[in-house]
Parts: C-alpha cells; sequence; structure tokens
C-alpha cells in the first residue's frame, strides 16, 4: 500500500514539488465553496478528504454569520473586517499569512500578478463569478468544473496558474456532489436532534436503549457526516433504513443489541439510503445506489411484492430523479452491493449503453474488504479462471474442471483480475455482533476480534451473476459480510452490517471519447488497522 500517496501522484506527473498545505484566501462562502470542491476531488483521487489541509481567512463578520461553515477548513486565520476591507486582494497580508502558516501554495480570489502574489499562488476569480455562476447540472456548470479542478490538479503539483474570468469555485453544485448546507447551524442541530430521536424510539420498539456513551458516539458521528447528508431527504432516509433494519430484526437476522452497538460504531447507516446523480449527459445517468437496496421489486409467483412494507428499490427512486422519464437501468448490482450503476432516461441512450455493456467494452472496477492475506503475487495483479455454475435456489459456485462432478449441469467461463491494494486488520476494535440471518430463534451474538483483512481492487472480465463474490471465496478470500459464499465462521455477515463490496468505476466509449465516471468509496480508509 502507498503511504505516501500524495508525492506519488507529484512524481508521477513530474510535478515540482509536494503541495501539503494550502492558504484559502477568500472571504466567507467563496472560501468554503472552494474547500468543499478541493476535498471531493482529493477524495476522488486519493481516496481521503484530509490528505492536503486547509487553511481558511475570516473576518469576525463571517465567524459570526458562517461559523458552521469556516469549520470546514483544518484551521481559519482571523483578519479585519469592516467596510471596504478586501482581505481578499490585500497581498501584503496574503503573504504574512501565508508565512506565519508555512502554507506549501495560495488559493487567491482575484487576478493578482503571479509576480506580486505568494511563490506558488494558485490566482484566480471566485467571489466575482458566484452569482453568474451555471445552473446545477447544466453543460456550462461542469466546464466550470472541469477547467477550476484541472487547475487545483496543476496547484498540487507545485504550478502556478492563472484562471479566467468566470471559472469560479461553486463546484459541487454544478457537479452535484455536495452542496452548501441550506441550514444554520440551530437547525442541522435540531434535524439530527429528531434523527437521534428516531433511532432511540427503534431501539425502545425493540426492547434496547443506547448508552450514554453510544449516544455521544452516535451524535459525534452525525456531525462529522453532515456536510454530506442530503438535507431535503436525511429524515426519510432514516426512517426507511430504521423500517429495513425492523424487518431484519423481525426475521430474526439481527439483534436488538447489534442494532445499538451498529448505531454507534457505523451512523453513517442512517444517512445513505437513497439512490444519488452523480453525473448526467445526453439521456445517460451515472448514480450511487446503496447497499441494502434491490434493483427493482422482487417477485413471488409471479408478482412483484416489498419484502417489508416500506421497501424502496432503485427504481423507485430512479422515477422521482428522471421526473417523468422511464429510467431503464443498463447494468445491475446485488442487494448487498453498492456504488455505481449507468441508467437510460431515453430509449436510445439505455440501448447504446446497454450493448457496450453486452459486448464486455465497459470496464468496470470495484473495491471490496476480503478476508485474509492474500498471497504477494496479489499485489501485481492476478487473474481468477473458476467456472462457475447454478446451485439450489439463487446460489452459485466456482467449479474446479479436474476437481468437480458438475453432473450434466451447464457451467459458464468467468474472469475476475484483482489487485491488493492494502492489507490490516478488520474490525478494528473488538465488538459484539450478529447481523444476517441465522435460521431458527434469535440471532446468535459473535464477539468479533480482529482478524487479518485486506483492501482489494477487483475487475470482472465477464459479467456473471455473483461473479466477484463467487471467485474470491473460492481463492479462500470471501467478501467481509457476504452471507452467501463466506462460510463460517464468516457466515452471518461474519458480524459486518453490510457487505463490502463496492462499485467503484465504470469506464466506457461515449461520444467519441472516453467516458470514466466514479463513485468514491466512504469506507475504504477507515475499516482497516
Amino acid at each position: 500500500m502507498n503511504l505516501n500517496p500524495l508525492a506519488t501522484y507529484v512524481k508521477e506527473r513530474q510535478g515540482k514539488r509536494v503541495i501539503r498545505k494550502i492558504l484559502i484566501s477568500n472571504n466567507g462562502m467563496a472560501a468554503v465553496k472552494a474547500i468543499l470542491s478541493m476535498r471531493r476531488w482529493t477524495f476522488i483521487e486519493f481516496g481521503s478528504e484530509q490528505i492536503i489541509t486547509f487553511v481558511a481567512m475570516a473576518t469576525q463578520d463571517d465567524l459570526n454569520a458562517n461559523a458552521e461553515f469556516i469549520r470546514l477548513a483544518d484551521a481559519f486565520v482571523e483578519v479585519p473586517s469592516g467596510k471596504n476591507v478586501n482581505n481578499y486582494a490585500n497581498v501584503d497580508l496574503i503573504c504574512k499569512i501565508a508565512q506565519e502558516q508555512q502554507v506549501d501554495a495560495v488559493l487567491l480570489s482575484w487576478q493578482i500578478p503571479p509576480r506580486r502574489g505568494p511563490r506558488n499562488a494558485f490566482t484566480g476569480t471566485t467571489a466575482p463569478a458566484l452569482a453568474r455562476s451555471a445552473s446545477p447540472g447544466s453543460p456550462k456548470g461542469l466546464e466550470v468544473v472541469e477547467a477550476l479542478l484541472k487547475n487545483f490538479q496543476m496547484m498540487v503539483l507545485g504550478q502556478t496558474v492563472v484562471l479566467q474570468e468566470g471559472q469560479d469555485a461553486r463546484l459541487m453544485d454544478a457537479c452535484r456532489v455536495q452542496r452548501i448546507s441550506r441550514q444554520s447551524l440551530p437547525e442541522q442541530q435540531a434535524t439530527r436532534a429528531l434523527l437521534v430521536e428516531k433511532v432511540e424510539q427503534a431501539c425502545a420498539g425493540w426492547g434496547c436503549r443506547l448508552t450514554d456513551k453510544g449516544l455521544q458516539l452516535l451524535n459525534q458521528g452525525l456531525a462529522r457526516l453532515w456536510p454530506r447528508v442530503d438535507e431535503d431527504r436525511v429524515l426519510e432516509d432514516a426512517e426507511a433504513r430504521i423500517a429495513q433494519l425492523r424487518h431484519f430484526h423481525r426475521e430474526a437476522a439481527m439483534s436488538s443489541s447489534s442494532f445499538t452497538e451498529l448505531c454507534a460504531r457505523f451512523p453513517e447507516v442512517f444517512l445513505d439510503y437513497s439512490v444519488k446523480a452523480l453525473w448526467e449527459d445526453d439521456g445517460l445517468l451515472a448514480v450511487h445506489k446503496p447497499w441494502g437496496m434491490r434493483a427493482y421489486l422482487a417477485r413471488r409467483e409471479g408478482e412483484q411484492y416489498r419484502a417489508w412494507p416500506e421497501e424502496l428499490t432503485a427504481h423507485d427512486l430512479l422515477r422521482q430523479i428522471c421526473e417523468g422519464s422511464r429510467p431503464r437501468m443498463c447494468n445491475r448490482l446485488d442487494f448487498a452491493t453498492s456504488g455505481l450503476m449507468l441508467v437510460g432516461k431515453s430509449r436510445e441512450a439505455a440501448g447504446k449503453a446497454s450493448r457496450l455493456f453486452q459486448q464486455r467494452r465497459v470496464l468496470k472496477t470495484y473495491l471490496a474488504l476480503v478476508l485474509g492475506h492474500p498471497p504477494a503475487s496479489w499485489e501485481k495483479g492476478v487473474v481468477l479462471n473458476y467456472r462457475i455454475m447454478d446451485t439450489s435456489g439463487f446460489g452459485r459456485k466456482a467449479v474446479d474442471p479436474m476437481m468437480e462432478n458438475t453432473a450434466g449441469r451447464t457451467t459458464e467461463n468467468a474472469e475476475t483480475s484483482v489487485r491488493v491494494l492494502k492489507r490490516g486488520l478488520w474490525p478494528p476494535k473488538p465488538w459484539q455482533a450478529s447481523f444476517g440471518g441465522c435460521g431458527e430463534g434469535s440471532p446468535q451474538e459473535v464477539t468479533r476480534e480482529p482478524l487479518p483483512a485486506s483492501l482489494v481492487e477487483v475487475s470482472p472480465k465477464t459479467g456473471r451473476r455473483h461473479q466477484i463474490r463467487v471467485h474470491l471465496a473460492a481463492a479462500g478470500h470471501p467478501v467481509l459480510g457476504d452471507d452467501s459464499y463466506a462460510g463460517q465462521p464468516w457466515g452471518l455477515r461474519g458480524g459486518c452490517h453490510r457487505m463490502f463490496l463496492h462499485s467503484w468505476k465504470l469506464e466506457l466509449p461515449w461520444k467519441d471519447s472516453v467516458l470514466s465516471v466514479e463513485d468514491p468509496c466512504d469506507w475504504c480508509d477507515g475499516q482497516l488497522v
């Protein structure tokens, strides 16, 4: 695993030097927009929002009005306030702060000539263009995003860049990836309190309660994750996830104590139960599907049914996103798998994208946490090519042609490339848990001690049902949380609250170029120690 990814990034691109700390010299909300946009880029590029440190400038007025936003920076420096005090155009002040804070580069908000600005300055206009920014998701907005992110990458490489007029920092709106909170700090706190109240009510209904420590961890986790939530849906998402977990509890798939442990350790489960649009162009839509959600309603005896009354499917939510258009899924993910899906909003776009999948012209890349530490050869990449066949029910299994009698049943060729990215232990700390089907009676309690586990990158060359899960299990390194193929003691989801398999990236030919879309994985960094 690369322990210094930023240095590697700069070296591979012949950068001048590594930029680890940046002063954002904009005032107020413009600075926040820049920080969120750049954090998004670092998360996509490196898998972490914290790899680059940001220092913001803030007046007392900024602190009074926008304190919750300014805290998104790693540190801030208070600067003079008052009428006609343009701190972001004060080169002497900016140079002084840059020297005191020992930053590597400065994001300037006005077009200050580089010879007057600090060394490694990244100059451009942000504040003047905010009011004229293109609407979210529009082609012009995406051009702005692409231009500024490209320049930010050059800044990270230690190169000075001068932006053109109109290339501003309103990126997360145009990209539909993150948004400035419309709620004030008291409103955010009130919404979080309502969410916590719903969780406590669910606990009471199951005859359990959160401890004071559990409540503290839940509140801290929600506050940490809040900048990335969709405030329009957060309570609705939480209610839908609680309804799902209530169903698991009724089916003896999760104990009451496991639910309380889940609340304290994984508060993000209540914030991720909606389909989110990531990219859109000419009738093709890239979306994020959460774990624990079916693509379509299940069928029983030919009739559609919901496993629990409040069950939501990706198709249900896509109809809301597409606003009248009929959504057509071009690829599908298992119930337990999260990540990228392509959806056609028109018959033509859906047909074109679906044919690319059928012709195996789409490069699919997944991330998975697997049990154990695979051989060293996996770090350079290996190809798993077990043939696959159906078993009873909906299950599948890998077939070794030298050892297995298939009894005349059809087998399918399958090929999966796998590469180890990181080795460590999972879970980070011991904990009591019981997730997954346990047969009759109450679920079994499992004390999950840290065991060897690895983060792997997986690219299926063929598209067989359950291919990645079957191949990794056959190789002796099943996906953590896979209650179908992991086997004992890693059945019952192995004490995991979810299956750790995520569709991360899709690359396909589109409009005379290669389209590459990513859905950043929110658990890559925090699960292994």
